[in-house]
């Protein structure tokens, strides 16, 4: 008997799916509050909390010129791309960051070649951080990726960077094979964060937690009664 009365208690604190609807129905301007409230914090964070990063970005071929014959060119450009994860490397490497760091806060260097009226006071740690070189598999060409808070900044860092490893590449590997494809160019829009992105996320957690918050509510409630 005492079996029976707990059974019939666990069923009849339960939910069907009639009831189920019913508190979607009733409940679903609550949830479109909470997503309109925690999608417009989402929005506020990422245009006025969150620091932008500009992303610049410039490409470079490695090709060792040749007139020998096609297998040994084949061979060069296999070689070349090999030879790309040491350049990666080499970009991020301490003592090439370190001349990227002194011309960055070269006035005279900023303002001739990079027609900039201010320097760049941007640690090592920093710089490192900022760099990200990618390729595609199989692909002689690689890109040099630098985020900055300023897209003025970004752009700069990233031709200085380039030009300081077209040059420094000679005198570390004896090599002249690098040719820079496209400079860096001001980024017109951050690369983070993406307000919209930002938005669209937090009206769905918004909707999430309030559909979670009311059911269990309902739940508890039921049980009670």
């Amino acid at each position: 008997m005492d079996t029976r009365r707990q059974y019939d208690h666990r069923k009849n604190t339960g939910m069907s799916f009639q009831q189920f609807i019913d508190i979607c129905f009733k409940k679903f301007w609550i949830f479109i509050l909470w997503a309109a409230l925690i999608g417009g914090l989402g929005f506020t964070l990422a245009k006025y909390a969150v620091t932008p990063q500009y992303l610049a970005t410039t490409e470079i071929l490695v090709n060792q010129q040749s007139n020998k014959s096609s297998s040994q060119t084949f061979d060069n450009q296999q070689a070349d791309i090999q030879m790309i994860n040491t350049y990666k490397d080499l970009i991020t490497s301490q003592s090439l960051l370190r001349k990227v760091k002194s011309q960055l806060a070269n006035p005279d260097l900023m303002a001739t070649k990079y027609k900039s009226n201010e320097t760049f006071n941007v640690s090592i740690k920093k710089l490192k951080k900022s760099v990200d070189v990618t390729n595609t598999q199989n692909s002689q060409m690689f890109t040099i990726n630098v985020k900055a808070p300023h897209a003025k900044e970004s752009a700069i860092m990233a031709d200085v960077i380039t030009n300081v490893f077209k040059n420094e590449i000679k005198k570390y590997m004896r090599v002249n094979n690098i040719t820079v494809v496209s400079h860096a160019y001001v980024p017109l829009q951050p690369s983070f964060p993406n307000i919209k992105l930002f938005t669209i996320v937090g009206a769905i957690v918004g909707f999430i937690l309030s559909f979670v918050v009311v059911l269990i509510r309902e739940l508890v409630k039921s049980g009670e009664d």
